[in-house]
């Protein structure tokens, strides 16, 4: 306790002694004690009012329309249809279904195409068959001479060459709708076979007359035929299940 006594003391009077130094005019002012006294202080923390969600939505609302920020929507994207798509739904807008006679019957009679030949007269076209040739002898005489006679056909088939175009259609009586050129049976179910070949290549002919050609890429109607070169004619479809669905004139039966 002494001790700090005399430091203190000697702090003192440093102090006055530095004082006087720089002030050596001034008056020595004596040092005073002040007891001070203990304070208590005391800190509170902020915390603001929860909002609710409701509250939030409705303060950024009003933040937002007081600002001169605007968000566009999204573009919505155009859907674009596949190329595949629209033509199979072409497809099946146009597709028609073969139109069968209520007596309907596969064709099941004997048919020989050899040598049959075909034929337009001033109505029709016909396809013959030609008979041999019998010689007879010269009437009159004893001469055992004979001359050959008339050629004679027998007429297998005989088409309508100007076929009578009809509104109401006719139904299939049989799978057999045409002959083709070599004289050979065009049945219904052979679209395959006969679809190889182009618009431009004759098929054959119809039962009710109109000519059948290749595949084309026309628009076809009900009965698979289209008029838009002029005159009727039926085009076979390769993807069909069937070469016609009807006749547009009256067929001939086999």
């Amino acid at each position: 306790m002494l001790f700090v006594t005399i430091v203190f003391l000697v702090m003192a009077i440093g102090a006055t002694f530095i004082n006087s130094y720089r002030n050596p005019n001034s008056e020595e002012t004596p040092l005073k004690f002040v007891e001070s006294q203990d304070v208590e202080y005391s800190a509170e923390t902020y915390s603001p009012k929860p909002l609710s969600r409701d509250a939030n939505l409705a303060e950024m609302r009003s933040k937002i329309a007081a600002s001169d920020l605007t968000i566009a929507a999204p573009a919505k994207e155009e859907e674009v249809v596949p190329e595949e798509v629209m033509e199979e739904e072409v497809e099946q807008e146009t597709k028609f279904i073969a139109q069968k006679c209520s007596n309907y019957n596969p064709f099941l009679g004997t048919w020989n195409s050899s040598d049959l030949k075909s034929e337009v007269t001033n109505t029709s076209r016909i396809f013959y068959r030609e008979l041999a040739v019998v010689p007879k002898p010269v009437i009159g005489t004893t001469s055992t001479e004979q001359i050959p006679s008339e050629p004679s056909r027998d007429i297998v088939v005989q088409l309508p060459l100007f076929p009578l175009f009809k509104t109401n259609v006719s139904c299939l009586p049989s799978d057999v709708v045409g002959i083709a050129q070599d004289g050979s049976l065009i049945r219904n179910s052979e679209s395959g076979l006969y679809g190889v070949f182009g618009s431009e290549t004759l098929v054959g002919y119809a039962l009710d007359g109109y000519p059948i050609y290749g595949s084309s890429s026309e628009k076809l109607d009900e009965c698979g035929g289209s008029s838009s070169t002029g005159s009727y004619a039926y085009y076979v479809t390769p993807q069909a299940e069937h070469i016609l669905n009807c006749f547009r004139a009256n067929p001939l039966s086999l």
